[in-house]
């Protein structure tokens, strides 16, 4: 997913005048029509709904921000550097600045300059503090507590399968395809196959023992390089073991 169509298709939603409540997000989100605060439903609807990106699923509960960003630390997309967001990721803030750990809103970034964000905001207020809006709004990045980070398309390197890398420093491979029970770093100098892609994680491969280890998130896999002429040691490795092509064949469609 490209971060232009997370912009695009949220644009669609904007308008001055307020959603009823209960509306579209909440009835999506919180199945029981009641009225609620939407911040987090817009964003889940946006993403699940209207284009069927999964990545906000292990999140118990997208409409309350507090754990939203619980479950953001826990898969590593949190920053509380907002300097490090991009358009499409996502930001919470805080509108209370005298409660210091208070978690008021969460948002679509829009852009960020030195000191204003344009953010994308559910059930957010109008020019006449009419609430219930969707709306393009800019802030003083004051009001940043941090910036979930999102692994879109435009962020994957560009590896295929049967690419060949080596690590130009220590590499620690993270989680969601595992191939191996323990975790495996990628050390400087050594080399890997890459063997499945799925969205934003690479399974890589033992080389030698052609042995897969745990998938790799791209923010880690792009201290890697190109080496060699990768699709000739491919294409030989496929042409002297059929069984292998066959495994990464299997392993391409399970990861579908």
């Amino acid at each position: 997913m490209k971060r232009k169509t997370v912009i695009d298709k949220s644009k669609e939603y904007i308008k001055e005048t307020p959603y009823p409540n209960p509306n579209i997000f909440t009835k999506w989100f919180f199945k029981d029509n009641l009225s609620h605060a939407w911040c987090g439903a817009f964003v889940d609807y946006i993403f699940k709904h209207d284009l069927g990106i999964t990545w906000l699923d292990s999140c118990k509960n997208f409409g309350y921000v507090p754990e939203i960003v619980n479950w953001a630390k826990n898969k590593e997309y949190w920053d509380i550097d907002y300097k490090n967001a991009k358009q499409g990721d996502l930001v919470v803030f805080n509108f209370e600045l005298s409660k210091p750990n208070h978690l008021s809103h969460v948002a679509i970034i829009d852009s960020i300059n030195r000191n204003k964000i344009i953010s994308i905001d559910g059930n957010t207020t109008n020019k006449n503090n009419k609430s219930n809006c969707v709306l393009k709004k800019e802030r003083d990045v004051k009001y940043i507590v941090g910036v979930i980070k999102l692994p879109y398309e435009e962020d994957v390197m560009p590896f295929s399968v049967g690419d060949y890398v080596i690590a130009l420093e220590d590499i620690k491979l993270y989680t969601t395809i595992e191939y191996k029970k323990n975790e495996y770093t990628l050390k400087k100098g050594e080399s890997a196959y890459v063997r499945c892609i799925k969205g934003n994680n690479l399974a890589l491969a033992d080389p030698i023992t052609k042995e897969y280890w745990k998938s790799a998130w791209t923010n880690e896999i792009n201290k890697l390089s190109k080496e060699i002429d990768y699709k000739k040691l491919y294409l030989d490795e496929v042409n002297k073991n059929k069984i292998l092509q066959d495994k990464i064949n299997n392993a391409i469609n399970i990861l579908k």
